[in-house]
């Protein structure tokens, strides 16, 4: 382990910088409720739009939108295109 005595980082946090990231995080919690609440078991449980199946709900979307019955009743195409919504300004703010 020759990296053990390479300080690579020798960074404080000034008393602003703690306040100000504090802060950032209010606001994140203040517009974004949602985020907190779930237990990790609960978070791990749900289903939710990433990469991986992206391009399937936006074809479950059009299929819902060009012929409902092609989809179960319990599924609600506008509360889908929401979350097709939500995911692609949570893809904005990602890359931040």
């Amino acid at each position: 382990m020759s990296n053990l005595t390479n300080n690579r980082l020798n960074i404080t946090a000034t008393a602003a910088q703690i306040a100000s990231v504090k802060s950032a995080i209010q606001n994140i919690n203040i517009n974004f409720p949602f985020l907190v609440g779930l237990t990790k078991e609960e978070k791990m449980g749900l289903l939710a739009i990433d990469v991986n199946n992206k391009a399937f709900t936006e074809d479950a979307i059009n299929a819902g939108l060009n012929n409902a019955s092609l989809l179960p009743s319990y599924i609600s195409v506008p509360n889908m295109q929401a979350d097709m919504t939500l995911f692609h300004n949570w893809m904005k703010l990602s890359c931040c």
